[in-house]
């Protein structure tokens, strides 16, 4: 199961208790979660107040709130990251065996035509590189 999940707010407490509530009935293998807001100074500790098990890609590197967080249950699923820009992070996901599953691009746009010019070629190119589901 994947969940893709705008968690605007994800620094108060009672969002965190709302979203590590829900995750823990759901048990989804992949989490995407956006607009956390988070800054990266901070991320640790709100994951850990998530108390999922598992493992996290983020894009603080490519943008200061770190816009997007994949996280992933390692003993069901692995993600490897390929590209990861302001507006994306594009992964390859493969079964607990290593076998490749598919492809797994999250997104999170930025508001203005030039900078969602941007993300445009962004994905054109990884549509021009990939193969698979």
């Amino acid at each position: 199961m994947i969940i893709s999940w705008n968690l605007r707010g994800l620094n108060k407490a009672s969002k965190i208790r709302e979203v590590s509530s829900r995750l823990f009935l759901l048990k989804p293998h992949i989490v995407v979660m956006l607009e956390t807001r988070v800054k990266n100074n901070k991320a640790g500790n709100v994951r850990d107040k998530l108390k999922l098990k598992g493992k996290y890609l983020d894009n603080y590197v490519k943008h200061n709130n770190g816009r997007i967080w994949v996280y992933w249950d390692d003993n069901i699923v692995d993600i490897q990251e390929v590209k990861c820009t302001a507006q994306l992070i594009h992964c390859k996901v493969y079964d607990a065996t290593g076998y490749f599953m598919q492809w797994l691009t999250a997104i999170y746009g930025f508001n203005y035509l030039e900078q969602c010019r941007d993300l445009w070629h962004d994905l054109e190119a990884i549509n021009k590189t990939q193969q698979g589901p």
